[in-house]
Formats: C-alpha cells, sequence, structure tokens
C-alpha cells in the first residue's frame, strides 16, 4: 500500500503544442514504458491540446504500456495536487485498488491482483522531475512531492 502525490502549476504556454510530450513527472521501477511498473505515475504536457495534461498511472494489462491514461484539464497558473493511492481491499485481499485523484476527488480507478501489485513495491523505484526518455516541460512548477507508505 502506498500513496505518491505532487503538486503541479499549469502552464499553458510553457511549449508549443507539437505532438511531443514534455514530460513534467514520472515514476518508474524500471524504464520508460514497456513493463509493467514502468509508469507507475507519470504527467506529461498533452501534446495537441492546451490547457491539459496526460496522466498517466499503472494498471495490469496487456504491453506495451499497462497504464490507465487520462487527459485532465488544467487552468493556466493554477496549483492542483495529483496523486495515485494503491491499497489491497479489505472486503477482498486477493485484490488491489489503485486510484487517481485530482484535488483529493477521485477520478478513475483500477483493480489488479494483489500478487502483481506486491511486485510495484517490492522494488526500489526512480522519480524525475522530467525524465530522461524525452523532452522536459521546463515551464511547468512543481512542490509538495512524497511518496508514503500506508498501513
Amino acid at each position: 500500500n502506498f500513496k505518491i502525490s505532487i503538486d503541479i502549476q499549469c502552464n499553458h504556454n510553457a511549449h508549443p503544442y507539437d505532438g511531443q510530450y514534455y514530460n513534467i513527472f514520472h515514476v518508474t521501477k524500471g524504464e520508460n514504458y514497456g513493463s509493467f511498473g514502468d509508469r507507475i505515475f507519470a504527467v506529461w504536457q498533452h501534446p495537441n491540446e492546451r490547457g491539459k495534461l496526460r496522466v498517466v498511472f499503472n494498471k495490469s494489462g496487456s504491453s506495451p504500456f499497462f497504464v490507465r491514461s487520462l487527459n485532465l484539464e488544467c487552468t493556466d497558473l493554477q496549483w492542483n495536487t495529483y496523486s495515485v493511492t494503491q491499497r489491497v481491499l479489505q472486503s477482498n485481499t486477493s485484490k488491489t485498488r489503485t486510484y487517481m485523484k485530482k484535488d483529493g476527488t477521485q477520478i478513475a480507478w483500477e483493480e489488479m491482483p494483489t500478487s502483481t501489485a506486491n511486485s510495484l513495491t517490492n522494488e526500489q523505484v526512480k522519480v524525475y522531475l522530467a525524465n530522461p526518455w524525452g523532452p522536459t516541460a521546463t515551464g511547468y512548477n512543481v512542490r509538495n512531492f512524497f511518496i508514503e507508505r500506508l498501513d
């Protein structure tokens, strides 16, 4: 069980909307994509739509991405808190649910076998403020990042 949280200040004029994903934040247990755990939680400037962020979090399933992707509205120069929480279900401990929230409001969730989910928490993760695999979103501000292990 864990929670990852970060505040991001949106900037509609940070980069051109040229089809490129400008990375703001990325938590991985491995690489950019292709394996389960590569995108535990990540945020990019949307490549083509002004005022949107592409937010992804991990799910079990098929390759190459193993993620749930969301295109979320953001107001220019406004701060928002984005978080991912993974918890074993008390009603069925063989299942784990991962929740995505924006400003404390749940906006999506994914469920997976607990044995699969445990592979995310049994290894160290890498945290990037702008990952090394693509263009960096230098015009965005971030603050209040944390990873918390939950009981």
